[in-house]
């Protein structure tokens, strides 16, 4: 009969090395809060256009105060003789194809992320049609104290000035791709080739006033499992820290 304490257990066995219940004060010996604010200054990098399409950053302030929202407005230009089809970003997934690159006095970003697994299919009317020299937006906010730019989740830390810019991507699906994915149920079948590539725009620069509130180190952990990349004989590990099981689990009562 297949003898065993847990999933978890086997796992931690065949990977050498051994699981243990650590308590909240050991663990917060052991490992950083969860959701520590993580450096994230990024080096600015230069503007370029690509494929026909040109982006600019602008902000309704250049200079506010803590806790004050601040609009931001990212242009889409058609710098080329032809239209184009530009997919514009959703707000809740913006991550999937804005970067919010910020360098400054003291730039951070959440180590405890929030993914929206939202499913999304994106149909003909989220690429809109940019004719030569027209434009188009997509606005986003730096709101809070200390100063958080959404998307990106980029906290400013302290006062001083900070130069952001955005790096937009799209390489994905095509006309064909997205008619089969959509047809029948929310659009027809697109009849056009979205645009593709990588656009970068010119950095702005903006001045946070005020007092910036400290940093958030995250929700404390009141106990949590350690697994210890080095093995551990089970002899030599304190009693206190032990949690198993005092008679081996059989299959009858996992189900497994």
């Amino acid at each position: 009969m297949k003898m065993h304490y847990s999933i978890r257990w086997m796992m931690a066995m065949a990977a050498g090395s051994w699981t243990t219940l650590a308590s909240g004060q050991e663990l917060r010996r052991a490992l950083p809060a969860l959701g520590a604010p993580e450096p994230a200054a990024a080096e600015m990098r230069e503007a370029r256009a690509e494929g026909g399409l040109k982006i600019s950053l602008h902000a309704v302030k250049n200079e506010f105060e803590a806790g004050e929202a601040v609009k931001l407005t990212l242009t889409f230009e058609n710098v080329s003789g032809e239209n184009l089809r530009v997919f514009m970003p959703v707000p809740r997934l913006a991550e999937d194809n804005l970067e919010v690159r910020v360098n400054g006095p003291a730039v951070f970003r959440s180590g405890f992320q929030v993914r929206n697994m939202m499913a999304f299919l994106p149909g003909p009317a989220s690429f809109p049609e940019i004719k030569p020299g027209e434009k188009k937006t997509f606005d986003f906010v730096v709101n809070g104290n200390p100063p958080i730019v959404q998307p990106g989740g980029i906290i400013l830390g302290a006062v001083g000035e900070y130069h952001i810019q955005v790096v937009y991507t799209y390489q994905g699906a095509g006309a064909e791709n997205i008619g089969d994915m959509i047809e029948g149920r929310l659009a027809p079948a697109a009849d056009f080739e979205p645009w593709r590539g990588t656009v970068v725009s010119a950095p702005i620069a903006i001045r946070v006033n005020g007092t910036v509130n400290p940093l958030k180190k995250g929700p404390a952990l009141r106990g949590a499992l350690v697994e210890p990349m080095s093995g551990t004989p089970l002899e030599e590990l304190p009693a206190r820290s032990l949690r198993v099981p005092s008679q081996p689990v059989t299959d009858k009562d996992t189900g497994l």
